[in-house]
């Protein structure tokens, strides 16, 4: 019969390896999903969280910064990475307001955001299986201001932007580079018209810059979200209504994939 000491032994034994084997299990989760958490540092010096999204193989691998909504880094900011990995591309999804125990956005965030956008754009080139000269920059509402922001200088260093629904009032393409609108025409989230953005995107044409844009008419803000499906009206009293539209979802996607193809792939 085993004495009281050997119980307690072996019961910490057997919970050491139970430890052992479950960390080794989701080791092998994580690595088979391939995804992990990764810390890096804004231009600010600030610690920001994220993730990265990896595609099977050596690389080198295009790469694409996510940035998130008011909402913050939500299910369907990540299905964005998903769509990427798929089509070989690096994805990170920055959480920016997690890194800051922010639950939502305030007056200057996309500003936050853009410096987060820039920190990632660092920490991917210090990766030794990511094209450094093939990283874009993708953003939603909040995001996608921030991501129209950090696209506006070539010296920026991003190859490429896209923005979903964003905000445009202060947005001036200057040396921008290429860029992809995809703007709700029903959009009115936050005092956003979608004129303001084809008025930028029409001063950036005349000035030479790669600008396209699609308005998707009928569809409302927030429209590749799920979450929003049968619609869903501002908490914050401001009028602004989501609704999730499938249809506009999967043009933008081929839209998305066949831009970011020909700007950071050279077409291939």
């Amino acid at each position: 019969m085993l004495s009281r000491r050997k119980v307690v032994h072996a019961r910490k034994l057997c919970l050491l390896v139970c430890a052992v084997v479950f960390t080794s299990l989701m080791t092998g989760f994580f690595h088979a999903k391939g995804f992990e958490d990764v810390t890096f540092q804004n231009t600010d010096s600030d610690e920001i969280q994220g993730t990265l999204y990896r595609p099977k193989g050596d690389g080198p691998f295009p790469a694409v910064v996510l940035l998130h909504t008011c909402g913050g880094l939500r299910e369907h900011v990540l299905n964005w990475a998903v769509r990427l990995v798929k089509e070989g591309y690096l994805a990170l999804a920055v959480d920016s307001f997690g890194s800051r125990d922010k639950d939502n956005c305030g007056a200057g965030d996309s500003f936050l955001l853009t410096k987060d956008a820039y920190g990632a754009r660092d920490y991917l080139k210090t990766l030794a299986y990511a094209d450094k000269k093939g990283i874009g920059v993708m953003g939603m509402s909040l995001g996608a201001t921030a991501a129209l922001e950090a696209s506006s200088f070539v010296s920026a260093g991003f190859g490429a932007g896209v923005a979903l629904y964003p905000k445009c009032d202060d947005w001036e393409p200057g040396e921008s580079v290429p860029v992809l609108l995809l703007l709700a025409g029903e959009d009115n989230w936050g005092m956003r018209p979608v004129e303001s953005c084809l008025d930028g995107a029409n001063i950036g044409k005349k000035n030479g810059r790669i600008i396209e844009s699609k308005v998707y008419s009928g569809v409302h803000h927030g429209f590749d979200n799920e979450e929003t499906s049968g619609g869903v009206e501002s908490s914050k009293g401001t009028g602004g209504y989501l609704e999730y539209n499938h249809s506009a979802t999967t043009d933008a996607w081929n839209r998305i994939r066949n831009f970011f193809k020909k700007h950071l792939r050279g077409g291939k």
